[in-house]
């Protein structure tokens, strides 16, 4: 498994958290825009959902992103779903962020970036495909739901934003689960298994 620096990544999250202002609601994805992942269900999802006070925002650049954007127009989402592209400063958007998503396929590899929103403190919801099974505990640190699902991503993902306490307790899960990929105990693994 990789590691992170959980601790600098919740404490760059919890002072971005603490300078929010608004009553605007974000729900965030972390991820390179290529084939492997799957924004393109994420904005779906999130059209049919959508909830006042919600924007939806995708960090990450790639192939795809002309066609995600295209999509987005052609779904009328332009006023509440933006395409930032690759920043520096994702531990401060996980900390103005409200829900955390990661929409992939059977291909991803291992969700870092899940990691990174566990220890931000953000509820996450997440394809069930192996990678992400693994990371939230299959489901215990996350809701999971069917990749490329649109209907079933919408339902969640509405339930999620409507409700406030799914998404505490989401969070409390979350942030607990991500110790086990703190940078220390990743190492200690990695030891034991070279010390075999």
């Amino acid at each position: 498994a990789n590691g992170c620096d959980l601790a600098a990544i919740a404490s760059r999250a919890a002072t971005a958290a603490a300078l929010r202002s608004g009553s605007q609601k974000r729900l965030l994805m972390v991820a390179r825009l290529d084939p492997i992942k799957d924004q393109a269900t994420l904005v779906r999802a999130f059209a049919l959902a959508r909830q006042p006070g919600w924007q939806l925002q995708l960090v990450g650049e790639g192939p795809n992103r002309s066609a995600l954007e295209q999509l987005i127009v052609e779904l009328g989402l332009e006023s509440a779903v933006q395409c930032l592209g690759r920043r520096e400063d994702v531990p401060e958007l996980l900390g103005a962020a409200d829900l955390f998503a990661f929409a992939t396929t059977e291909a991803e590899g291992f969700g870092i970036a899940l990691v990174e929103a566990m220890a931000a403190g953000l509820p996450v919801i997440a394809s069930d495909v192996p990678a992400c099974r693994e990371v939230l505990a299959d489901g215990d640190a996350g809701a999971l739901v069917p990749a490329g699902d649109v209907q079933a991503w919408a339902e969640r993902l509405q339930w999620l934003m409507r409700e406030p306490a799914p998404r505490q307790r989401l969070s409390v899960a979350a942030k607990q689960h991500s110790q086990a990929y703190g940078m220390e105990a990743c190492a200690r693994r990695w030891y034991a298994e070279l010390g075999r």
